[in-house]
């Protein structure tokens, strides 16, 4: 079936594994909605500042496109 707006990635990569293994996934899911409610950053950090997200093929401030 076809998904017109899936951001969601359906492989997940190893470091999404690798966090979730260490029990990191609430702070990886808090970190995923912080880069989603922010429209003025391609990052987002969970309430604990332990994980960082930046959406993929994003542009920061401090890149080029």
């Amino acid at each position: 079936m076809f998904k017109f707006f899936s951001t969601a990635p359906v492989i997940k990569s190893d470091t999404v594994v690798k966090l979730e293994r260490m029990g990191k996934t609430m702070q990886l899911l808090q970190a995923i909605e912080a880069e989603r409610k922010n429209v003025f950053s391609n990052t987002g950090s969970s309430a604990n500042g332990e994980v960082t997200v930046e959406r993929v093929g994003s542009y920061g401030n401090k890149k080029g496109r």
